[in-house]
C-alpha cells in the first residue's frame, strides 16, 4: 500500500516533494520555517483536517486574523515565534478548540485583544516571551484557562501585571 504522508517540513532553499491533494487529509504536522512567508490567507490550510502541529516560525508574518485557522479544529500546537507579528485580531484563535500550546515569542506585540484565548479551553502553555508587552491582564487569556499550566512573559517590558493571574492552581510563570 501507498505510504501515508503525516508530516511536511519546508525550509528556505529546499524543494517541496510532490504532494497529492488526497495526501493533505493525513498530514498531522506542517512546518514552514524561514520561508519569508508573510500573509496568511483563509485557503492556506484547506484540506489539512487532521493537522495537529503547525510551525510557521521565522517568517515575515505581521498580522493574525481568524480566517487561516478556521478549518483546523484538531490543531494542538501552533508555533509562530520569530515573526514580525504586531497585531492579532480578537477572534484569531477561536476555532482552535483543541489548542494546547501556542508560542508567539520574539515578535513585536505591544498589546493583546481581550479574551484572545477564551475559546481555547484546552490551552496548557502560552509563550509570549521577548515581545514588547507593557501590560498583562488576565482578560487576555480568558481569565486564565483551568488547563493553563505555563505562561511565559520573559523579556517583555511589563509595567503593569495583574497578580490574580496567579491562582492557587500551581501555575508556572516566567
Amino acid at each position: 500500500s501507498k505510504p501515508v504522508v503525516e508530516a511536511i517540513e519546508i525550509e528556505l532553499k529546499r524543494a517541496c516533494p510532490a504532494i497529492q491533494i488526497e495526501d493533505l487529509k493525513s498530514i498531522k504536522r506542517l512546518l514552514v520555517l524561514s520561508a519569508k512567508y508573510s500573509k496568511l490567507k483563509s485557503s492556506d490550510f484547506d484540506g489539512l483536517v487532521r493537522l495537529e502541529v503547525l510551525n510557521l516560525s521565522r517568517n515575515d508574518i505581521t498580522n493574525l486574523g481568524p480566517e487561516p485557522f478556521s478549518k483546523l479544529p484538531n490543531l494542538r500546537a501552533l508555533f509562530l515565534h520569530g515573526n514580525k507579528i504586531n497585531s492579532i485580531e480578537p477572534k484569531a484563535f477561536d476555532a482552535l478548540i483543541n489548542l494546547e500550546q501556542i508560542w508567539l515569542t520574539g515578535n513585536l506585540l505591544t498589546t493583546l485583544p481581550k479574551d484572545l484565548f477564551k475559546a481555547n479551553v484546552a490551552l496548557k502553555e502560552v509563550n509570549l516571551a521577548e515581545n514588547k508587552l507593557t501590560v498583562f491582564n488576565p482578560s487576555y487569556i480568558g481569565l486564565v484557562s483551568k488547563a493553563l499550566v505555563r505562561l511565559n512573559l520573559f523579556g517583555n517590558e511589563l509595567i503593569e501585571f495583574e497578580p490574580s493571574i496567579l491562582s492557587s492552581r500551581g501555575k508556572e510563570l516566567t
